[in-house]
């Protein structure tokens, strides 16, 4: 069998290059790009969800958003695909712009901005800054969604050369009102006021999501405001947003034995960590026959370390340990490099349950020791430490207890 093989110098630059001109194939193709410090994949699974519904579209699978990522998405066009959802992630300044330069977006989202890949940034405003580089490759009648309660909205939309559409939990052209629990997530009314320059009149309406958590919320806003810009129905929305899939071990919550489990172990920064502490403290254990919720007997969280944030990583760990024992959780497992310093800050705050490991095998025997029937657990952090692993059939052995 023979191979074709292109032998280039650099093979990402030669791949974007390649993808940029299989682009200009489909001039008539509207791409939405995604990027932010949180929330990315879970708004693409969203508004893929939403969109497939609506018209042919093509999703980045995975969190395939990098120089290689996106390129393969671009692959994946056919001759009858009229939007494409992109997802854009970075390391450093100017790698959005060489994305979005490529992808060609009519509608960029950024879900928020925060202390993610600070390694490799001087501050979290740089960090806007290169978020904003997908922002200004945006045309004129395109539409930019972006987060109204984020402290760089400002800084954001100036650099926006189209209509601003801004959402937010309370306040935005796109709102939640009345959220509130429901069996394995949450249910909200989306109350939704287009600005000026985006077609259509107010609306309202209700929607229910198959995951827990406000920053699913989130992501579901930043979804509905795309669709709706694009012309979908409240209905549509509605409906397919409530069975939307994400992409596993982004906040999935589930049963094993008589724990109740929330799986968000594939990737972790101080916004995320935050999110899913808020989360794990309002999670259910279970509802009633009269579907009221009823918490856990005790909230466990294995919290592990958060990679690439540089000089400022002992002080962003120690104020996750904080964020931990003031939101009540009970039990604290801490592993990895940054453990002592996440130990140290829940001390600080009154948490007095709290086991330190090393790796994950050691949170493994922690774990097999310490749970109890009724218990719900939470286990996050970045990639390398391989948490998720607890979570395999392999771990999970004489792991969690039956009542």
């Amino acid at each position: 069998m023979t191979l074709t093989q292109l032998v280039v110098k650099n093979v990402p630059k030669a791949l974007l290059h390649i993808a940029e001109g299989f682009r200009r194939r489909f001039p008539g193709l509207t791409v939405v790009g995604i990027t932010g410090s949180v929330g990315k994949t879970t708004t693409k699974d969203y508004l893929g969800a939403v969109l497939d519904a609506f018209a042919p579209t093509v999703v980045s699978p995975g969190n395939l958003n990098t120089v290689y990522g996106v390129p393969l998405t671009l692959a994946r066009l056919r001759s009858n695909t009229t939007l494409a959802v992109v997802e854009m992630g970075m390391q450093w300044a100017g790698e959005i712009a060489s994305l979005a330069k490529v992808a060609q977006p009519k509608i960029g989202v950024v879900t928020a901005v925060g202390p993610a890949h600070l390694e490799f940034f001087s501050d979290v405003r740089a960090i806007a800054l290169a978020k904003a580089e997908l922002l200004l490759q945006l045309p004129a009648d395109g539409a930019a969604v972006l987060p109204r309660d984020c402290e760089y909205f400002p800084l954001l939309a100036e650099r926006t050369p189209c209509p601003v559409v801004s959402f937010g939990l309370t306040t935005g052209n796109l709102r939640a009102d009345d959220v509130r629990p429901y069996p394995g997530g949450n249910r909200f009314e989306a109350v939704w006021d287009p600005p000026e320059g985006i077609p259509g009149g107010p609306e309202r309406f209700e929607v229910i999501l198959p995951t827990p958590g406000t920053h699913h919320v989130l992501s579901a806003l930043r979804a509905a405001a795309v669709a709706l810009v694009l012309g979908v129905g409240p209905e549509m929305i509605a409906g397919e947003l409530a069975g939307a899939r994400i992409t596993p071990l982004r906040g999935e919550v589930y049963r094993r034995g008589s724990i109740t489990i929330l799986a968000d172990a594939y990737n972790a920064n101080p916004l995320s960590m935050s999110a899913a502490l808020e989360t794990l403290a309002g999670l259910p254990g279970h509802f009633d026959e009269r579907r009221r919720p009823r918490l856990a007997e005790r909230r466990v969280a294995v919290l592990g370390d958060m990679l690439e944030l540089g000089p400022t990583a002992p002080r962003l760990h120690e104020s996750v340990g904080a964020e931990a024992a003031q939101r009540g959780i009970e039990v604290l497992v801490a592993v990895g490099e940054f453990a002592q310093d996440i130990a140290r800050g829940a001390r600080e705050y009154g948490l007095g349950n709290i086991h330190v490991a090393s790796d994950r095998h050691e949170a493994w025997e922690i774990l097999k020791r310490i749970l109890r029937p009724g218990d719900a657990l939470l286990v996050k952090a970045s990639r390398a430490l391989r948490l998720d692993l607890l979570l395999e059939e392999s771990e999970l052995e004489g792991l969690f207890p039956t009542k």
